[in-house]
């Protein structure tokens, strides 16, 4: 039991400080919503909090008309919960979310959003590829250590 509260207070010591983080970005995010929200997904995502990550940019993705933009804040959604399975352990989970948000963001390059995505998704691809190089059996949790920070441009 004295694990799970270990952990419980890592998390908290975490999310205090994100919290902090995030209210500084607030100002930046009233001028250009999306590129805050992935600013605030990046902080989240770079924390180790992947479903959070995830989170932020949901309702955006919702919420956007068919096209280049909603397909990339859909790929970068599934990246986020890829690496929520790679860091638990899930290797179906891992492989099959990550190669659905690599497939998504495939044709992006440059900046997006803010994201440098010439820095982060071939990162990404590599985390994905260790993965099934190792397989199923070979699997273990990613470790944060392991797993590639999303750059933001300001």
């Amino acid at each position: 039991m004295q694990t799970s509260f270990t952990a419980v207070r890592e998390r908290a010591r975490i999310y205090t400080g994100l919290v902090t983080r995030l209210g500084r970005r607030t100002a930046a995010g009233l001028k250009d919503p999306l590129r805050g929200a992935m600013a605030e997904a990046a902080l989240c995502f770079n924390a180790g909090l992947f479903f959070e990550a995830h989170e932020h940019l949901e309702h955006h993705w919702m919420t956007q008309p068919p096209g280049p933009t909603k397909r990339f804040l859909q790929g970068i959604i599934q990246i986020s919960v890829g690496f929520h399975h790679a860091h638990a352990g899930n290797y179906e989970g891992a492989v099959n979310q990550l190669a659905k948000g690599l497939e998504k963001t495939a044709q992006v390059t440059g900046e997006f959003l803010g994201l440098d995505c010439d820095a982060f998704l071939p990162k990404v691809a590599a985390v994905r590829g260790d993965i099934l190089r190792r397989g199923r059996a070979g699997m273990r949790p990613v470790p944060l250590a392991g797993v590639p920070r999303m750059p933001i441009r300001q």
